[in-house]
């Protein structure tokens, strides 16, 4: 409540700071916000309801360690429940134990002591990871995975120009002072997405779309999914920086001459590396076995080699150098070589007009799935950078009716092949869950029939009844197995039959029977 008042803790601040190793480092860490929390609580007593609040900061004094020298200073984190749990008992119990604090900020009163430094960008990206959303840094190896293209990797500490804002830091220096920390990054649109804030257009097959960029009011698409399989797709968002475009300054304000205290700016995006249409290669089978022990761009579940992971989040670079959280700055790719001061993110990264215009199954990057599968899928950018830009996609081998959306989520039920209607030509069949349907389409993508018997299992197709004429049967299976010829529904000869995987078609040599 009071602008200059703090809490004293009965521990001195170095024995929360110099962990040996990283487990005695997070403990130390997660201590100390456990023991601030609970000073406050004592310290303000009923005056002070946690219950009202939603999310919680302790600023500790000092330097962050990120940034400080000494040997004691205390990184930034974000403490987790799971953090709680593991070195103090669980949440902290506050207001007189009817309420506890579950999660929270541990920041430092500084990131510098000439003013060139802010907490700006730490302080939005915690608050990013109490909304839920993960950080999306190579931490395996404390290197960048999207770079300085997003708030939750090194945008957060975006580099800003000083002299470009009109501005000074503490020592009067407006020269050309570099100011970090201050204007992060926006957050990709797969953040924006996930937090429920954008929704994407989705293109299913070839067309042209225009997207917008952030800042934008439009009823244009902020952001477009390719999709590549049930688990991949290409995520498309136009990002621009109006300062290097045009030359807009953005416009800082602060809560008065006095305290100078910066609250906020009008351009979020006006120091990121470059301007154009970004393509994010997104992998939702990494997402899924993500957490906080195994970062998303960086899970040791998906590593490929040093320093290289199938990353859930990953930017197909335009120039083709793959340099974002790359170290190795002598190794020549393209006849080029790869700088470290592209580590974080270049301005040859996005495609626009004069660059880079086509990202296709013959470019590098190419457009195959991070399985190594061709997606036949070409993207081709038509603009300069700008607040809209024209994009055309292609699918070169999908039919107009594919890919079939709207369906349930398959679980163990592969797709097989089965000429259904007897015309010569075989269709999809698909098993649905126990409470639908399977269905059969066409190649066009056109239904052909639906058969009304449930399938937990990928159906069997095959031979099964003689004197049939050789024809093709058709097997699903809900716990109890049924058949379906071309013609009608049997189930009397599996009456009694419990199936608990898979069903199998096959004809012995010794036997002249099929079983299954």
């Amino acid at each position: 409540r009071e602008p200059r008042a703090s809490y004293t803790l009965e521990r001195p601040l170095k024995e929360y700071g110099n962990g040996r190793t990283r487990h005695e480092i997070d403990e130390r860490l997660t201590q100390l916000f456990h023991d601030a929390i609970l000073a406050a609580d004592a310290a303000e007593g009923d005056a002070l309801d946690f219950s009202r609040f939603r999310a919680f900061c302790v600023f500790h004094p000092g330097l962050g360690g990120e940034a400080g020298n000494a040997l004691n200073d205390i990184p930034s984190a974000f403490i987790r429940s799971s953090d709680l749990n593991r070195f103090t008992g669980g949440p902290i119990p506050v207001d007189g134990a009817t309420w506890s604090v579950a999660d929270g900020m541990l920041l430092p009163e500084a990131i510098s002591l000439d003013g060139r430094g802010g907490l700006n960008g730490t302080l939005a990206r915690f608050f990013a990871n109490q909304l839920g959303l993960p950080g999306l840094s190579n931490f395996e190896d404390d290197l960048p995975a999207v770079g300085d293209w997003s708030l939750m990797d090194s945008g957060a500490n975006n580099v800003a120009s000083a002299a470009r804002l009109g501005l000074e830091s503490l020592t009067g220096d407006r020269s050309d002072s570099l100011l970090v920390g201050f204007i992060p990054t926006r957050m990709l649109a797969w953040s924006r997405i996930r937090l429920g804030w954008l929704t994407p257009e989705v293109i299913i097959r070839s067309d042209t779309v225009h997207i917008v960029a952030p800042h934008v009011f439009s009823s244009l698409p902020e952001a477009v999914k390719v999709p590549i399989s049930a688990d991949e797709y290409f995520l498309l968002e136009n990002r621009v920086s109006r300062l290097a475009l045009l030359g807009r300054v953005p416009n800082v304000a602060f809560s008065g001459e006095e305290e100078g205290v910066w609250l906020s700016v009008d351009d979020y995006d006006a120091f990121i590396p470059g301007s154009g249409l970004l393509i994010w290669h997104v992998d939702e089978a990494v997402i899924r076995n993500s957490g906080p022990d195994r970062p998303l761009n960086s899970n040791p579940d998906y590593r490929i080699a040093a320093f290289h992971y199938r990353r859930g989040i990953s930017l197909e670079e335009a120039d083709g150098l793959e340099d974002i959280g790359n170290v190795s700055s002598n190794r020549l790719v393209l006849g080029e070589i790869i700088s470290l001061s592209t580590i974080e993110g270049g301005a040859q990264d996005p495609f626009f007009v004069g660059i880079a215009v086509r990202f296709g199954p013959d470019t590098t990057p190419n457009t195959d799935s991070n399985l190594s599968y061709p997606t036949e899928i070409s993207i081709e950018v038509l603009s300069l950078p700008g607040d809209t830009m024209t994009v055309a996609v292609t699918f070169g081998r999908a039919s107009d009716g594919w890919p079939i959306t709207g369906l349930d989520e398959g679980g163990f039920r592969a797709p097989r092949v089965l000429d259904v209607d007897g015309d010569g030509a075989k269709e999809i069949i698909r098993g649905y869950s126990q409470s639908a349907h399977a269905s059969a389409w066409r190649l066009s993508g056109v239904p052909v029939r639906t058969f009304a018997f449930p399938s937990l299992w990928t159906p069997a197709v095959g031979d099964l009844v003689p004197g049939d004429g050789g024809a093709e049967e058709l097997i699903f299976a809900d716990g109890t197995p049924g058949l379906w010829t071309k013609d009608r529904f049997v189930a009397e000869p599996y009456r009694g039959t419990v199936v608990s995987a898979t069903p199998v078609i096959a004809r012995f040599p010794t036997s002249e029977l099929t079983d299954i």
